[in-house]
């Protein structure tokens, strides 16, 4: 019933004959040097519940029995292989829980056959070259807790219901092609969003205040997009730990934003740089989070001088402030931070 051979230094073929066992339920063949492709014996086992040949040489396409007519199969790990063609369809699919092929060689579209999977509660198809537009039916999946569908090549824009899905705890759509808005009220539908990545898109629009009502956000990124306005108050976030915001077209105005920041003490990066910051810091930078790591204002328009009390922030190791109107002296206390690589 159980095949257990991850962490070896096995290399060749996956038995074509693996999968003929009518009791077997649980295959990992993980960390391996495994070639070739998924046996069809294996992929229309049905018995199987447990498949995992991630981190392996595996190529060839993902055979089309492996998504079909399964009332056994809750996970399917093929992550870190070399894995070709498109992801087929899903037909009568009913006990499918976690779902990842990352960081492999797919193509195609994401098959919207794969939303009628109600048990599912992982999907991670992120690193591959997938296209098209993302299915909508991705939002009838009520319960589902992670979804990564970054660096691929879709474009259009993100379904509604996606941002509707109040369960969603990692939420990853980073290095795609997509358009449009985050919708305003982001922050009271995806109440649970522990990580928010949408870097490297074509968004626009204003970052939405809302955000301020997810709790349990810890990584927020959106660099590289085209969002301007002002920069919401995030300061009753106490659980943030990243804000990526560089390579954008925001704006700092009074910098209040900054001041709501010190109340994120487990914060350790913020990035901001290659925006349209102005003004001079405040003061108040000096009471950031004391586990602040990166500090990143390079290519604005801040001007003024640098605040003495930076120093303060006794633990950061990188401070860019590169292609900006400052002027003045750098304060000497900056050479007491021995662990700082200044930019």
């Amino acid at each position: 019933r159980t095949l257990m051979l991850a962490g070896n230094h096995l290399e060749g073929n996956i038995p074509d004959l693996l999968g003929s066992s009518m009791s077997l339920s649980y295959v990992n063949l993980a960390n391996n040097s495994l070639t070739d492709g998924i046996p069809h014996s294996l992929a229309s086992s049905s018995s199987l519940s447990t498949l995992i040949l991630s981190r392996n040489n595996v190529a060839g396409g993902i055979p089309a029995a492996l998504f079909a007519n399964s009332s056994t199969l809750t996970t399917v790990d093929l992550q870190m292989n070399s894995l070709t063609g498109s992801i087929p369809p899903f037909d009568k699919v009913t006990a499918l829980n976690y779902l990842c092929v990352t960081e492999n060689l797919l193509s195609g579209s994401i098959p919207p056959s794969i939303g009628n999977i109600s048990s599912l509660r992982s999907i991670l198809l992120g690193q591959n070259k997938l296209t098209g537009l993302i299915p909508e039916s991705l939002g009838q999946i009520s319960k589902l807790l992670q979804l990564d569908l970054s660096f691929n090549s879709l474009s259009g824009h993100v379904p509604v219901p996606l941002y509707k899905l109040p369960s969603l705890k990692y939420f990853s759509l980073g290095s795609n092609g997509l358009v449009g808005q985050l919708p305003s009220d982001i922050g009271y539908t995806l109440p649970n969003l522990q990580v928010l990545i949408m870097q490297s898109n074509n968004l626009e629009g204003l970052i939405p205040a809302s955000l301020e009502n997810a709790s349990n956000l810890q990584v927020l990124d959106l660099s590289n997009n085209s969002l301007h306005g002002r920069i919401p108050s995030l300061g009753s976030l106490a659980k943030l730990r990243q804000v990526l915001l560089g390579r954008n077209q925001l704006e700092a105005y009074d910098w209040q934003f900054l001041s709501t920041l010190t109340n994120c003490t487990q914060l350790t990066k913020l990035a901001l740089e290659g925006n349209m910051m102005n003004g001079s810091l405040p003061v108040s930078i000096a009471n950031l989070s004391p586990s602040l790591e990166y500090l990143l204002l390079g290519s604005n328009q801040i001007s003024g001088s640098i605040p003495v009390e930076i120093s303060n922030l006794v633990n950061l190791t990188m401070l860019s402030m590169e292609n900006n109107l400052l002027s003045g002296s750098i304060p000497d206390t900056i050479g007491k931070m021995r662990d700082l690589y200044l930019s």
